[in-house]
């Protein structure tokens, strides 16, 4: 039908714009089934297939778990939260926070204030082997994707790479690998 059409044809073009389409799909075409299922998870931040729960690392606080399976590629969940502008953060005028995501030009993303935003849970790990995750970045957005950088079992913690900037200012604890993060301008 003519109207099936417009809207996938309009739901692709969307995805493409805000780049979800090639962050997730690379050069394959996505089913409209996929398209409507990672526009879902866009909207909403969260693909039903992960939860909070206490890290398995020592004093990390709560980790974010994978309640069911999934396979390389596949969008977990989005990082959202308020655009901060990169001087106030450096003026020190935007206060610290744990839950600040770099990476947008003159902004950061804070998602503190904002504990709905399952993302914002996930740890990294001193060993590389244990990470399980990337963020995305959709830089005209102001939002990252998290996408599965391998195979992910239910009831495993994910683990992401926060990067060398991250671990640089709070002293270098896990500082020295390299980021897991794309990013889409």
């Amino acid at each position: 039908d003519a109207r099936g059409e417009l809207r996938q044809a309009s739901l692709r073009s969307y995805m493409a714009r805000i780049g979800v389409t090639r962050s997730v799909f690379g050069e394959r075409e996505p089913t409209l089934e996929e398209m409507v299922g990672v526009m879902s998870t866009y909207l909403s931040g969260d693909s039903g297939g992960v939860e909070p729960r206490p890290s398995l690392i020592d004093g990390a606080g709560q980790g974010l778990f994978a309640t069911r399976d999934f396979g390389a590629g596949e969008l977990l969940c989005v990082y959202r939260g308020k655009k901060v502008p990169l001087a106030a953060s450096m003026r020190g005028e935007a206060g610290s926070s744990d839950y600040r995501m770099g990476g947008f030009g003159l902004f950061s993303v804070d998602a503190t204030d904002a504990p709905e935003v399952l993302a914002r849970y996930i740890n990294d790990h001193a060993d590389v082997r244990c990470l399980s995750v990337k963020f995305v970045k959709l830089v005209r957005e102001y939002t990252a994707l998290v996408v599965a950088l391998r195979d992910i079992a239910a009831g495993e913690e994910l683990f992401v790479s926060y990067g060398e900037v991250y671990w640089r200012a709070r002293g270098g604890l896990l500082g020295g690998k390299g980021d897991s993060e794309d990013k889409v301008s």
